[in-house]
């Protein structure tokens, strides 16, 4: 049977030009070291003076942006208010995405009747399920909807479950009138809200879902700024009368202000209120972006136990399962809406809020030229194996199979990197030429076994000695992943060792699963049509 005939090989052969593919079309990201990126220096609102706050706020925006482990993100702290954060990025919309991100402390809050039934802190787990309900759909031609389940754990599920019990009102119709819950990111704490007459006349009453109005669900400014906390006053200037209400509120611990673009806020006392200017972003009321408020959702005859007479019966159901869910005009806007709800809830909120952002270029440290030494050191490298393997056999078949199998595991690799996006700094070439050694390895492993009594005339004995082989690669495959997986799940405290254990893990993956099988077929033909050869010279 011809070698190219063997399924390993064909499926090899495969995978090689479905990389090739991928490598022309993604190309390779390179990290800090390589292409250099973005520096953002975050100055805190407060100061910091306890290490494990800081180290927690550290590890937030380390997990923010990159909560892969593939980004070759650098975060440090520097004195009692500031954060320097080092990204792998230099592309403008990109860089203006992360500012985004860093910019926001993250707080979460689920508000029903005007009390907070659960935090961010509450949720245990965010799923990337779409079985869950998790992803994008398209609503007409007006949008699209997106969807993110998470859960809650069992003390704020209890109590959000008690305090919709019996909530929806039946209706002489059938159906049920039920309440709404409102979902805010960042909601000013302890604020009021100054927002000129005109304004408030047009989002007096506001549409649930600002992208589908049609829905008819309508929900009054003031109820949501009740649920928001917030203190409102319908004013086109600051005169004398609102300068005493303010006053008053700022005794009962209101100390934020929050206007329109535009407002003219003089006559406020700036040593009492932190004025906070918000601008109206479209197609959303100019409220809904002041009070941070992401989504409104109505509850369900199901969702308040409707069919459960008291809390204390059978029926009642604790809901530790929900749902957040907002929408876009196009996917793209759905989908950067999503990702940034889901990088604030799996990553948490930072205790202190963030004050300013600056930014700046950094270069590489080691550059292009560096990437070029690398791959003449690598082609010497692998010349020295070429001659060091053929000393040891002293057959020249054996050196361009061993050969063309490293070579292909560091192709596949590269490949992988470049389908998932993954930023290669040095660690992560390291943890290329470490899986490449290891390959060359098992691949003279399998060749000694294989060359045993190599004129042995049964097929199955050199079957066996091909099991011999892999039982010897597989054992030691484990033992590597067993010292490199701990790395993966060692958090931050090992970042810098991430990129270097997940690509010895791809490399080491890669090799047992389908470059060790083709090299033991390569083998087996070559050694047994040897075999073969000789026993019919001796006949």
């Amino acid at each position: 049977m011809s070698l190219l005939n063997k399924p390993k090989v064909i499926f090899l052969i495969i995978l090689l030009v479905a990389t090739m593919f991928v490598l022309i079309s993604n190309g390779l990201r390179y990290g800090l070291d390589f292409d250099g990126g973005t520096q953002f220096v975050l100055t805190l609102e407060d100061e910091v003076s306890d290490p494990d706050q800081m180290s927690r706020i550290t590890n937030t925006i380390t997990q923010r942006l990159d909560w892969s482990g593939l980004k070759d993100v650098k975060v440090s702290s520097w004195g009692d208010r500031f954060i320097t954060a080092q990204v792998a990025v230099s592309d403008p919309k990109e860089v203006a995405k992360i500012e985004d991100v860093l910019q926001k402390q993250g707080r979460f809050e689920n508000v029903f009747e005007g009390e907070i039934l659960f935090t961010g802190d509450d949720i245990i787990d965010v799923q990337k399920d779409p079985n869950r309900g998790y992803g994008i759909t398209s609503v007409g031609e007006n949008g699209y909807r997106w969807t993110l389940p998470f859960v809650l754990n069992t003390a704020a599920a209890t109590r959000f479950s008690e305090k919709a019990f019996h909530k929806c009102m039946p209706m002489p119709s059938g159906d049920y009138d039920c309440p709404r819950t409102y979902f805010f990111i960042d909601r000013p704490q302890n604020a009021i809200i100054l927002i000129p007459g005109t304004l408030y006349k047009q989002e007096e009453f506001l549409p649930a879902d600002p992208l589908f109005p049609q829905g008819g669900k309508q929900i009054k400014i003031d109820e949501l700024l009740d649920n928001a906390k917030m203190k409102l006053f319908v004013t086109d200037h600051v005169d004398e009368n609102l300068k005493t209400d303010l006053l008053s509120l700022n005794k009962e611990g209101y100390n934020t202000i929050v206007v329109p673009v535009g407002f003219n806020t003089d006559g406020i006392d700036t040593t009492k209120f932190k004025v906070i200017e918000v601008a109206k972003q479209e197609p959303y009321p100019w409220v809904w972006t002041a009070t941070g408020l992401k989504s409104v959702i109505w509850l369900t005859e199901s969702v308040t136990n409707q069919d459960a007479p008291t809390m204390e019966s059978t029926n009642f159901q604790v809901f530790y399962n929900l749902l957040i869910t907002g929408s876009g005009r196009t996917r793209e806007e759905a989908m950067q809406k999503l990702d940034m709800i889901y990088i604030l809830l799996e990553a948490g909120s930072l205790p202190v809020g963030v004050e300013d952002i600056s930014k700046e270029t950094v270069s590489p440290t080691l550059g292009e030229q560096f990437l070029s030494t690398i791959l003449i050191m690598g082609l010497i490298a692998i010349f020295v194996v070429a001659i060091l393997i053929y000393l040891r056999y002293r057959e020249w078949k054996l050196i361009l199979p061993i050969m063309f199998i490293s070579c292909s595991e560091i192709f596949l690799t590269l490949g992988f990197a470049s389908l998932i996006r993954w930023n290669l700094d040095l660690a992560s070439l390291a943890g290329l030429i470490a899986a490449v050694g290891t390959g060359v390895n098992d691949q003279i492993i399998i060749t000694d076994e294989v060359m045993k009594n190599k004129d042995e005339k049964q097929e199955h004995s050199l079957i066996a000695r091909i099991k011999n082989a892999f039982f010897i690669v597989f054992a030691a495959a484990a033992t590597i992943l067993a010292t490199m997986l701990p790395i993966l799940f060692a958090g931050q405290g090992l970042s810098k060792f991430v990129g270097f254990a997940l690509t010895t893990i791809i490399g080491v993956l890669i090799g047992v699963i389908i470059t060790r099988p083709v090299y033991g077929e390569i083998a087996k033909y070559i050694i047994g049509n040897e075999a073969s050869t000789k026993n019919s010279e001796k006949k």
